[in-house]
């Protein structure tokens, strides 16, 4: 049997995938001809299979298939910062700017804006102030609740004033943990992005007046430590008129849950599925004839998929934590 024959049929131009992990369990047991019949499938298989794909994807990855998601993410660093660690500062993935459509004085909580689209109430929320820094809080109330113009109250008293077309940002995802900076700009005055050169670490720390001047960050460098990384600038930021754009890569992370969510492009769903389904042969007691039929198959798959160029389509992971 072809490897062809399970590669999932589409007419809709969509190139990926989005399965659970149970739904590549089953399909592994459908590789192996487990339930199949009508017969039930014990729950114990689909404990054995999720720790068989967390084993799978590593190996996959070992093998030079690259397992990971590539993002965009946005940090806004604090005026005159050089050394920042990215979880600690206002970071997301996505985020939204409007304008203020009426001057805003000091002290006040509520302010009006062009376009409240995408806000909603608990959102992060900052507003630029007349000196060049960002006033950050949470939105309390937006009014009228229909976009897009809106009268928005925050939970903190504006510490300074902001005139009326004043930049204002809001978003809702926290950064995802990084793994590794592949690219990485600063967007100035929130209109021209402007390229920022990578460094090793040595060629960071040979850098002088890291803390004595400031301007438009030029260079960086990214040090990942375990469970939060820190991203060094130079120079140092002088207002919060920069915004730093980073296109970072994250790793996948074990699969915990049944619902945790897998985005694979159409090339590496077989690979995948068969390796995971030759995985769990000795976990289910399948029998040789099975075994060897699976493992033909799947070396056949894997050969197509290491030749194919993962620069060009990478296996594109994202994870959906019912925990979360």
């Amino acid at each position: 049997m072809s490897y062809q024959s399970f590669i999932p049929f589409t007419v809709s131009g969509s190139t990926s995938f989005t399965l659970t992990a149970s739904e590549l369990i089953e399909n592994a047991l459908d590789v192996l001809q487990v339930g199949v019949d009508g017969e039930g499938v014990e729950p114990e298989y689909y404990s054995r299979g999720l720790l068989a794909l967390n084993l799978v994807l590593r190996e996959l990855q070992a093998q030079g298939l690259h397992i990971a998601s590539f993002r965009t993410g946005y940090v806004f660093p604090p005026p005159g910062s050089n050394e920042m660690i990215v979880e600690d500062v206002k970071a997301t993935n996505v985020y939204y700017d409007t304008t203020l459509s009426a001057n805003a004085t000091s002290p006040t909580t509520s302010i009006t804006v062009t376009d409240s689209t995408n806000m909603a109430v608990g959102d992060t929320i900052g507003i630029l102030k007349n000196d060049s820094t960002l006033f950050w809080s949470t939105i309390s109330s937006i009014t009228p609740t229909v976009a897009p113009a809106a009268t928005i109250v925050i939970a903190d008293s504006l510490d300074g004033d902001a005139d009326s077309g004043c930049e204002v940002f809001n978003y809702t995802n926290s950064i995802q943990p990084i793994d590794r900076v592949l690219k990485i700009s600063r967007r100035d005055n929130f209109t021209t992005d402007s390229p920022i050169s990578m460094l090793s670490r040595d060629e960071y720390e040979s850098l002088p007046y890291k803390s004595s001047n400031s301007g438009a960050p030029s260079l960086a460098y990214y040090w990942r430590s375990l469970g939060k990384g820190t991203l060094f600038l130079w120079p140092p930021v002088a207002d919060s008129t920069y915004i730093i754009r980073l296109w970072y890569e994250q790793r996948i992370d074990d699969l915990k849950n049944p619902t945790d969510l897998l985005d694979l492009d159409r090339m590496y769903l077989p690979v995948v599925v068969h390796t995971l389904a030759l995985r769990m042969c000795a976990r289910l007691g399948i029998s040789t004839e099975i075994y060897q039929r699976v493992k033909m198959e799947q070396q056949e798959i894997m050969a197509n998929a290491l030749s194919f160029d993962d620069e060009v389509e990478p296996i594109k992971i994202s994870l959906q934590r019912s925990n979360w």
